[in-house]
């Protein structure tokens, strides 16, 4: 989201882009809890509080790209492992991008019916980004070494001011003009 409200080139991994996910609605979440507490049934049972809608990745890119009118670049990688070693976040890519994810909330909508009823994941997403935009879109951290791998892949450059903190630098740095956190 940083690199597209920048008016950067995006990547998306391609191997991704037919899998399927889950997304939810951060209001619908905190009904169903709500609807959940002091429930005697509920005691002592674990449910996934999640609609049963899924969404390919390749759409979820489509509704970040109608957000933006259609004017985010993107630039395709082939292996989205890479993404994890530069992010540090392996198994999130692995467990969560690169296989199909479908949940059973039989459970929850037993109890909970408002689930079935949940807010499509195309219309909550396009809702949740458009609000952060007119917010004024703050970002708390920056990832700078993602920062300078993607800048490196999209032959992109980042105004060194923007970076604040040495060690933020270094790692903009080594991950711009080197393959040290790629292997």
């Amino acid at each position: 989201m940083y690199r597209a409200i920048k008016g950067k080139t995006i990547i998306f991994p391609s191997d991704i882009y037919e899998k399927t996910t889950t997304l939810n609605y951060g209001e619908d979440v905190a009904n169903a809890i709500v609807e959940l507490i002091g429930k005697n049934v509920a005691i002592g049972n674990t449910y996934q509080i999640m609609q049963n809608r899924t969404i390919k990745w390749g759409d979820v890119l489509k509704i970040y790209m109608s957000v933006f009118d259609d004017n985010l670049k993107v630039t395709y990688i082939n292996d989205s492992n890479v993404l994890g070693k530069v992010t540090n976040r392996k198994e999130q890519i692995k467990y969560d991008r690169l296989y199909d994810r479908k949940f059973d909330n039989s459970k929850i909508c037993e109890i909970v019916p408002l689930m079935n009823e949940a807010k499509e994941p195309e219309r909550g997403l396009k809702e949740c980004l458009i609000k952060f935009i007119n917010s004024g879109a703050k970002f708390d951290k920056i990832d700078w070494k993602f920062e300078g791998y993607a800048d490196k892949i999209t032959k992109e450059k980042t105004r060194l001011k923007e970076i604040k903190g040495a060690k933020n630098l270094l790692k903009y740095l080594i991950a711009r003009y080197t393959s040290y956190f790629e292997r």
